[in-house]
This record gives structure tokens, sequence and C-alpha cells, in this order.
């Protein structure tokens, strides 16, 4: 991908000591060269009876702001190309170094259970030296999510994990006018007419409770194995899995360990190895 990503500190303002601090960027995320589908994706957790109705991000330069606000299926392990995502918003021009908030055209549920969520930046727009760029906020500390970037809508880099962006959904009540919404947003899922492309894993919903649903994503038949580790490494559970075809295979993690006793609440490993390469994936147990 032939861009190169600058992360720029904002001048912030500070508190006085005796006011609530507020979550405050680190910096902005921008670009040096901005395409025409230059953008950024976060993928987030949709509970079976919450819709999402909209975005909140860390907002840097108002001027000239976002172009656009997607949604796209969150049943892959990527976005997936920005050609198959839904506009809910557009003129995103939000508040200068502050929390901004849209609200979508409608709401969007999922029966996937996740969607990503995507900001694209203005087209041909190039930041002002010494100014406080177009982008979204970030913090120098663990992610809290999978978050993407791209410079042209098409191929993703996710973001290291030692980055957290600054943009989340905003969540309402589902109801029955909602379900088509997710059904044309799973008619895209790429499970449905071809084979992964590469080796991945997913997990959904992620923080869990009570249940965590663990996909693997094969390009090719293979001799698999998932098991679960925690933070010291010590094994809780072994799926053993075995051979298993092409495609995409769903297993569902309880909390268990392979005695069938439940595991505190906390943060584990889901590890995939098939053939000689091995994925590992982060999983937080919340009760």
């Amino acid at each position: 991908m032939g861009f190169l990503l600058l992360v720029c500190c904002a001048g912030l303002p500070a508190l006085a000591a005796d006011t609530p601090v507020p979550v405050v960027a680190d910096g902005i995320i921008t670009f040096d060269r901005v395409l025409d589908h230059s953008c950024l994706a976060v993928r987030v957790e949709v509970p079976e009876d919450m819709a999402v109705s909209g975005l909140r991000w860390f907002n840097g330069s108002p001027d000239p702001g976002f172009s656009e606000a997607y949604v796209s299926s969150g049943a892959d392990i990527v976005p997936p190309p920005m050609s198959e995502a839904i506009s809910l918003a557009d003129g995103l021009a939000g508040l200068q170094e502050d929390w901004s908030e849209v609200a979508f055209n409608e709401p969007i549920a999922s029966s996937s259970g996740s969607l990503f969520l995507v900001l694209q930046y203005p087209e041909s727009y190039a930041p002002t030296e010494g100014l406080t760029p177009v982008g979204v906020g970030y913090k120098n500390e663990e992610a809290m999510g999978d978050y993407f970037i791209s410079d042209d809508g098409s191929e993703w880099i996710k973001v290291a994990s030692g980055c957290r962006l600054l943009m989340e959904p905003v969540f309402c009540l589902r109801d029955s006018t909602m379900q088509e919404k997710s059904a044309l947003q799973d008619e895209k899922d790429p499970k449905q007419n071809e084979l992964p492309k590469k080796l991945g894993v997913a997990v959904y919903p992620n923080p869990f409770n009570p249940i965590a649903h663990i996909q693997l994503a094969l390009p090719g038949a293979v001799d698999c194995s998932l098991k679960i580790y925690d933070l010291r490494g010590r094994r809780v559970k072994d799926f053993q899995v075995g051979y298993l075809p092409a495609g995409y295979h769903t297993f569902t993690w309880d909390g268990s360990d392979d005695r069938g006793q439940s595991s505190s609440s906390g943060v584990y490993f889901a590890q995939v190895k098939a053939g000689d390469k091995t994925l590992n994936h982060r999983l937080i147990m919340v009760k």
C-alpha cells in the first residue's frame, strides 16, 4: 500500500485539577496524501437485541471534516471492500479536537454479531503543517477492538494492538424493522460464495459473556489445532480440532476448561495452528 501514515500530536487543552478527566487523544491519525477511498475502520460487536444508530469519534480538525461514514458486514476477518459498504452519513465536520457524534440515516443490526464502522477521509486532502489535521484521535494504550486502515478502500492493514483508535458505536434497541438491514449486510458475507483467501481467526462477541464464537478462515484443507491459553501461558481448553476442509469453521467456547470447570473473568488467547502457521487472538471474558 503506497502511503505514509503520519501520527500527529494535537495541541489538546489542559484541565483544572478538580475537573473530571475525559478520554483525550494523545494525537491524531492522518495520511500525508489522501486518495479516493482513504479510510479507517473499527470492528464492533453488536449485541443480539441492539443495533448501531451512529458513531462517536475523537475528531481532529472540522475543516473540511470526514466525507462519509459507512457500515459493512463484520462477518469476515477484515473489512470488505468499500464497494460493498453502505453509506449512512456524509459531511462529518465534527468538533475541533474533541469528541464528536453523528446519527446514521437509519440503524443497522447484525445477525452475524458484528459490523465494521468506517470513516472516509476527504478526497485529495493534505494536512497543513503546524495545524491540527483532519483525522481520528488515538491513545498510546492497548487496543479495545480491531482497527484497520486503508488508502484505497480495498486493501486493509490492521492497526498495531498498542494503538487504540478513539472511534466507537452508538447503540439503540433493535426492532423488527432493522432485521432486513442485517440481512442485506449478510448477503455480502464472502463465506456464502467463495473460500477465504488467507488464514484468519475472528472472535465474536468480544468481550463475551457467557459464550464466545471463534471463527477460523482456512484457504485450504489442513490439520488444525485450536487451544485457549490464559495470560500465564497455561492451557485452559483444547478443542482437539484435527483435519478441516477449506472454508469457514466456527467453534463455541463457554469459558469452561478441559475439566469442565468455569474459568474466571480475564484475558485469554485463542491459539490456532494450521499446518506450519500459527495465529493468536485475544479474548476477554467478563462475568
